[in-house]
Order: structure tokens, then sequence, then C-alpha cells
């Protein structure tokens, strides 16, 4: 047998733990504290509350039928370290989940109407988006309009911001927003 030092076994029992709670295997965290220079249980409970992924209905289930190629649960938000983040949600139907096409100015406020949504489902708020990546197909006039609508939700102070121009998207519509938020 080979001797490991305390902090090779400090190491092991780390990786087990981390292992462990990706896993969700509890009983095998638990199992890895019994190790010489194991972690706390206080940090297995700490790392095992730092990451937690939300199913937003309904839009999780829109996402899954509107994936191409794409297989398993789809979670648009996920909260991590005291941070909300959010994924780029195409403007779905809000009576439907159907991505159709439709006038910008609607489409962005359904994106941002389904962040908003998101967000409250995390315990967060729309006011406490710290940074939004908006990603729109290159059209002049979709600025202005972006703008215009993102006055409404951001009516006094907004987040940091990038507007992008892209080619394409793999369906009919012409912009997506993802985001991150402070709890």
């Amino acid at each position: 047998m080979i001797n490991a030092g305390p902090n090779a076994r400090h190491a092991l029992a780390l990786h087990r733990t981390r292992a462990a709670i990706r896993a969700g295997v509890v009983t095998a965290a638990t199992e890895a504290m019994r190790e010489p220079g194991a972690v706390p249980c206080c940090l297995i409970q700490r790392e095992a509350e730092m990451l937690k992924r939300l199913r937003v209905e309904p839009y999780s289930t829109w996402l899954e039928r509107y994936a191409i190629g794409r297989t398993g649960s789809i979670t648009p938000v996920v909260i991590a370290n005291g941070f909300v983040f959010l994924s780029g949600l195409p403007p779905f139907d809000p009576e439907t989940g159907e991505v159709r096409p439709a006038p910008f100015d609607i489409q962005a406020n359904r994106v941002l109407t389904q962040m908003q949504r998101c967000l409250e489902a995390a315990g967060a708020s729309i006011s406490q988006l710290v940074k939004c990546n908006v990603y729109c197909v290159l059209e002049p006039s979709h600025f202005a309009a972006f703008n215009a609508v993102y006055a409404r939700y951001f009516p006094n102070e907004s987040p940091a911001r990038i507007f992008m121009h892209i080619a394409g998207w793999p369906g009919p519509f012409d912009i997506e927003i993802d985001g991150v938020a402070a709890l």
C-alpha cells in the first residue's frame, strides 16, 4: 500500500465527496466523511446547496419539445453561489407554447416576460438582474424597438447589457436573451 500524506488523503476525500454530491448519493458522501482528512460535513451540505437546477413550467416542457436532437430534462434556471443563471428562451407563444413568427416588439416582450417568470420561480425578481445578453438577428430597426420594450421592464435602473447581432436561429424568431441575477 502506498503511504499517502494527509494532503493526498484530504484531496481524495474531497474528490469522492464532490463526486457523491454530483451523483446525488448523499450516503456515499456521508461514508466519504469517515476517512482520515475528510472534509467537514458542513462543507458537504454547503456544496450540495450551492447548485440547484430548476424546471420552470411550462417553459421546460416547451423547450424539451422544441429542442432539436436533444434529450433529457432542460432546466432554464440554475441557482449557484447566490446567483440565478437564466438560459436563453425563444419567444414562446404564451397560449400554445409554439414558436411562431410575430412582430419583433411582441417577441421581445414575450422573452422578457418569460425571464421575469423564471426569476420569480427562483425567488428573485427582474430588478435583481445584473447582466443581460441580448442576441438578435441583424435588422437595424430591432435595436430601437428592443430599447422601447426593455425600458418598460427597467424604467429606472437596468442591468449591464450587451446587444449582439447574430446570423439567425433554427426557428422563426428574431431574439433570445440570457441573464444573471443576484439573489
